[in-house]
């Protein structure tokens, strides 16, 4: 029997959460390391033990998710609290280290819900927008007072009305369809707006 076959998968999935954990609340301290601590939600640790703790509530009982929604509501409750006593006192309005804090409390349910590929992933999106803050300022500050309605009106008609338009050929003459007219607009449309 090979080795890995023997061991549990709750000890692989405790471990995957645990560390995958501790890697959110790295990058948070990583992240806020110029702030005062008394204005963090917490950093490594604090992830680390949320995650474990979003842990042992799913595998209580996984077909009962009451232990689980129930510490769910405990920590949010917990962040609100937080998070009003942070704007009281600083005037800071900012919830990303929040909801960053409550997908981590979901990762153990996630782990035995979806392939582990997917929680991976979850994880490497996670650090890498914590991670590009300031690259976003950048982008967003290059942008001009019209761009994002430019940009709207192009994925309406990309998304919305592209994929509605019927495929039928107009007639034996014109051997194209409506949805080829749109479709070569797009196209060039979109050809046009990321240069």
């Amino acid at each position: 029997m090979h080795f890995l076959e023997t061991i549990s998968p709750d000890f692989i999935n405790f471990i995957l959460v645990t560390l995958l954990s501790l890697l959110i609340g790295l990058e948070q301290r990583r992240h806020h390391l110029e702030d005062p601590p008394e204005t963090l939600y917490g950093t490594d640790r604090t992830y680390t033990f949320t995650g474990i703790l979003g842990f042992i509530l799913y595998i209580i009982s996984p077909d009962n998710l009451f232990p689980f929604l129930g510490g769910w509501l405990a920590v949010l409750t917990l962040l609100g609290i937080l998070y009003w006593k942070r704007i009281v006192t600083k005037k800071r309005y900012g919830i990303t280290s929040m909801i960053v804090l409550l997908i981590t409390y979901c990762l153990g349910p996630l782990l035995y819900i979806k392939p582990m590929w997917l929680t991976i992933l979850l994880v490497t999106t996670i650090l890498i927008l914590i991670e590009l803050k300031p690259q976003f300022r950048t982008l967003t500050s290059r942008f001009g007072d019209d761009e994002f309605i430019i940009l709207a009106k192009f994925m309406i008609i990309a998304g919305i009305i592209l994929p509605l338009l019927p495929h039928k050929i107009i007639s034996p003459e014109i051997p194209i369809s409506p949805y080829k007219i749109l479709l070569a607009v797009v196209v060039i449309s979109g050809i046009s707006y990321l240069s």
